[in-house]
């Protein structure tokens, strides 16, 4: 009897600790605005958005679960005669963090032409970088009149591993809440950011708190499950075929998350389509050598 007892005393301790952990976790802290951008209101939900220069548009699209702020080290340098547009996906960065259901990359592509009309844009070169070039991909085959060109720096499609990388506990009802409870912290931060980086490079200790930031905002956990959930079983083949623009495609010589084969597959696949890989670089290419991505992209566009 008494170890009955005893057992449904710790079961009962056990879900009051993970209650207060998830409600801590999930739905603490209100997002702040910050200095640099403004929020604008897409589809009912709030986006983070930063608009920089005059001239030729360029939209700049992150990956998963980075958010905008993974393209600061092209946006910092000199882009005369260009408009540069980045945005935090919904359920990433600083825009608001729908807790409903999973966001899949058309969700995502569609956002972006909704983001594109309120802007007035018609015509623009998009950089997507990870998720954001799976995105990239879908716009030039669903919006042709809209996208110029693309530049898709490692970008997660229908031959990359991204999409399984993170195992099913994530994507499971309830699981994947007990499990980011446990493990979205800044251990989490720091693992997923040190395997990003080319082996040996110790530029992802600088970044840590940067993406754990974003995560740890109000409903970020929650954010993270449902873009992961949405990526999961998605097939870009059919809108990789459609594609008939010029496309620029960049990968990290040591890139671990998305293995440099799947570069030279979509490479073969793709019409118009050429790859550059950049040396003693991983997954994070315009953030580990950004002067050499910068004059890769200028010359590109040119």
């Amino acid at each position: 009897m008494r170890l009955g007892r005893s057992i449904l005393i710790i079961f009962l301790l056990f879900f009051l600790g993970w209650g207060i952990a998830y409600l801590g976790r999930f739905h603490s802290k209100e997002i702040i605005l910050p200095v640099r951008g403004e929020y604008i209101t897409i589809a009912g939900r709030k986006l983070y958005i930063n608009v920089r220069g005059e001239g030729r548009n360029i939209l700049l699209l992150h990956g998963f679960p980075y958010n905008s702020d993974s393209f600061n080290g092209l946006t910092a340098r000199p882009w005369p005669g260009y408009r540069l547009i980045t945005f935090d996906f919904p359920g990433l960065g600083i825009s608001e963090k729908p807790a409903g259901r999973p966001i899949g990359p058309d969700d995502l592509a569609l956002t972006v032409k909704l983001l594109m009309d309120k802007l007035e844009i018609k015509e623009v070169d998009i950089i997507g970088h990870d998720l954001g070039g799976g995105v990239a991909i879908i716009c030039a085959a669903r919006y042709p009149q809209m996208v110029k060109s693309l530049v898709l720096i490692a970008p997660d499609s229908s031959v990359g591993m991204a999409g399984t990388s993170l195992g099913i506990w994530w994507r499971t009802p309830a699981v994947g809440e007990t499990w980011a409870v446990i493990r979205l912290g800044r251990s989490f931060i720091r693992s997923m950011l040190k395997k990003a980086c080319a082996p040996g490079s110790s530029d992802w200790k600088r970044w840590v708190e940067r993406y754990y930031r974003s995560l740890n905002t109000r409903c970020g956990r929650q954010g993270f499950l449902n873009l992961n959930r949405g990526r999961y079983p998605f097939e870009y083949l059919p809108y990789e075929e459609q594609l008939r623009v010029r496309t620029l495609i960049i990968w990290g010589e040591k890139d671990r998350i998305v293995p440099i084969d799947a570069g030279e597959k979509i490479v073969r696949k793709l019409h118009q389509a050429r790859l550059e890989i950049i040396p003693e670089a991983g997954h994070l290419p315009q953030e580990e050598a950004p002067e050499k991505v910068y004059g890769i992209i200028k010359d590109f566009l040119k």
